[in-house]
C-alpha cells in the first residue's frame, strides 16, 4: 500500500498498468478467454467506504464488504489478464492514484442520495459520467442501498456488466430483531 500523496492521472488503462512488474505470474486459474479481444478484462470495484484500506493514513473507517473487495482487487491486479480499478468516496477533492497494478479512483461524496429528486438526478448523472470515464468491462458493488439500482441502470446504459455482491442477510430480506 502506498502512502504517496494523491495525484491526477488517467483512469485504469494499459498505460497505468504498465507501471506494474512486467513479469506478473499467470495464476493458471482457468480464466483464459475472459479478456476482451485479447486485451485484459477491465474490472471496477465500486467500494464507497473502502478508501481507508488503500490509504490507511486517511484513518477512514471501512467494513467487511470493503475488506473482501480490497483482497479480491489486490489478488486480481496481480494477474495480467485483468486491469483493476477501485472507485471510492472521499470528502476532499477527487483524485486518481495508481497503486501498484490497480488504480484507486477517489470521487467526492456529496450526500445527495437523501435529498430531493433533483439531487438524485445530479448524483445519477455524476456517477454515469464517472463510470463512463473509468470504462470498465465489469462493475461490482456489495451491500444494499438506493445507489445499487442506479449502478445497475447506468451499467445497462453503458452496455457494461454489473455484479451485485450480497454482503449480508439484510441485503436479501427484512431482518427481525
Amino acid at each position: 500500500m502506498s502512502s504517496a500523496p494523491l495525484c491526477k492521472s488517467e483512469p485504469a488503462s494499459p498505460e497505468i498498468a504498465s507501471g506494474c512488474p512486467s513479469g506478473r505470474d499467470s495464476l493458471g486459474t482457468g480464466l483464459e478467454g475472459l479478456s476482451v479481444g485479447g486485451a485484459p478484462l477491465k474490472v471496477c470495484f465500486i467500494s464507497p467506504l473502502g478508501f481507508g484500506l488503500y490509504r490507511p493514513d486517511s484513518r477512514l473507517p471501512f467494513g467487511g464488504a470493503e475488506v473482501q473487495f480490497f483482497l479480491l482487487a489486490k489478488a486480481l491486479s496481480a494477474d495480467e489478464r485483468f486491469l483493476i480499478s477501485v472507485l471510492t468516496t472521499v470528502a476532499e477533492a477527487p483524485a486518481i492514484e495508481p497503486q501498484g497494478c490497480l488504480t484507486l479512483v477517489a470521487r467526492q461524496g456529496k450526500s445527495r442520495v437523501s435529498g430531493h429528486p433533483g439531487q438524485w438526478l445530479d448524483a445519477f448523472m455524476d456517477m454515469w459520467r464517472q463510470l463512463r470515464v473509468i470504462d470498465a468491462d465489469v462493475y461490482l458493488h456489495a451491500g444494499a442501498g438506493a445507489e445499487v439500482g442506479a449502478y445497475a441502470v447506468i451499467c445497462r446504459l453503458l452496455g457494461r456488466r454489473f455484479i451485485y455482491v450480497v454482503a449480508s442477510k439484510a441485503d436479501l430480506c427484512e431482518v427481525s430483531d
